[in-house]
């Protein structure tokens, strides 16, 4: 049994100005739970699940018996969100029958804008415009530690129709599996969704870079020296350093690139997301954003909730998942826990920071290749500032 909950409180932060396309608002409730219980809020608006109960979002915990979250929401916005009591295990995420109705009529509104936000989007090529196109090249690490390794790199359609245009850059670790056909894991199929994204406008054309894994060094390089892990000698941030050192300026050096975080984003699932977020919490001054799937954060939750607890002005854009299947349910307690200390140290849920959950997927290329679309659309959706 559970007590009923007091009246929901929604409050729209203060802003100086609302002239932006979102504006943060904190939903909290007062509710007692039971061990395994959480609190989920669902709404119309994609960000809340689409009124969809598995897709709800769970609320944090930090202040309990106060459950809450901050959340972007589109100005003039107005709904009632509906609340409920879920087991939060993740076998039982998909079930839609798991969901007890916890009774609110609070209403949220949000100010209307002032005026019209948001980055301006490219012209989209004609049919006329050249195809995309990679191209490869060996690059050579200057620690003798680190072995030679293949970069791939994704030139958008139009790149070769002008010499003046700049394209935004994409990092993706792993790149054996990142674009089609794939390595003996799969593929992500990155150059196939990207490429499918930009035709329709519903993202930037940009410029991805794969940077092939260093194969059985792969361990030691995508794992930063503060975690001990079995006997490897872990080197994520001496690698990280040469990303940012040797292969960044190459790039730069050899296509036109739009250059500063704002315009630099980073790309990995399992260890490739974990020095993805160590990336998001060092290098916030080089990568603006950090795509981090199913991030193995079983390898030190501790030290991964401490980081996830600094403020968010020190920390890039930052969207992490993990799916519900397989070993350890895709470390999704694990993704959870972090994903709590990021609220509780401040982070607002929607374009600063995003998580979802992959119902019924395990730890693959195939999972991330689903929800990459998603992850795309949140990575470059419009902002309201522009270089």
């Amino acid at each position: 049994m559970f007590r009923r909950s007091t009246p929901i409180r929604a409050l729209a932060l203060a802003l100086a100005a609302s002239t932006g396309p979102a504006v943060p608002v904190e939903i909290a409730l007062h509710q007692e739970t039971l061990p395994g219980q959480s609190v989920f809020v669902s709404g119309p608006l994609p960000l809340l699940g689409g009124g969809d109960v598995r897709r709800a979002v769970k609320l944090s915990p930090h202040q309990y018996p106060v459950w809450s979250i901050v959340i972007d929401l589109p100005p003039g916005t107005s709904f009632q969100p509906k609340f409920y009591l879920r087991d939060d295990a993740p076998a039982r995420l998909a079930d839609a029958g798991n969901a007890t109705p916890i009774p609110t009529t609070h209403t949220i509104t949000t100010p209307a804008a002032e005026e019209p936000g948001g980055l301006q989007r490219d012209p989209v090529p004609g049919p006329g415009a050249s195809i995309p196109r990679r191209e490869s090249f060996t690059w050579t690490p200057s620690a003798p530690l680190f072995k030679p390794r293949a970069i791939t790199v994704l030139l958008p359609r139009g790149y070769d129709d002008t010499t003046t245009r700049r394209y935004p850059v994409l990092y993706a670790e792993d790149g054996q599996n990142v674009f089609s056909p794939g390595g003996p894991f799969g593929s992500w199929d990155l150059d196939l969704i990207a490429t499918d994204l930009i035709r329709r406008g519903e993202i930037p054309e940009i410029i991805i870079v794969s940077i092939d894994n260093g194969g059985v060094d792969r361990i030691a390089e995508y794992i930063p020296e503060w975690i001990v892990y079995k006997d490897v000698p872990t080197r994520g941030g001496e690698y990280l350093r040469l990303l940012i050192g040797e292969v960044m300026p190459e790039i730069d050096r050899r296509y036109r690139t739009k250059r500063g975080p704002a315009n630099t984003a980073h790309l990995g699932s399992s260890l490739g997301g974990v020095i993805g977020f160590e990336a998001a919490n060092e290098h916030a001054d080089v990568f603006g954003a950090v795509v981090a799937m199913s991030p193995s954060f079983w390898l030190n939750r501790p030290g991964f909730v401490e980081r996830a607890g600094r403020p968010p002005s020190t920390r890039a854009r930052l969207y992490i998942d993990s799916g519900t299947e397989g070993p350890n349910s895709d470390a999704y307690a694990d993704t959870m826990a972090v994903r709590d200390a990021l609220i509780e140290s401040g982070h607002v849920f929607g374009a600063p920071f995003l998580h979802t959950v992959g119902l019924g997927d395990g730890h693959n290329e195939a999972a991330w290749r689903g929800r990459l679309p998603g992850a795309l659309r949140w990575l470059y959706a419009p902002t309201t500032t522009t270089e």
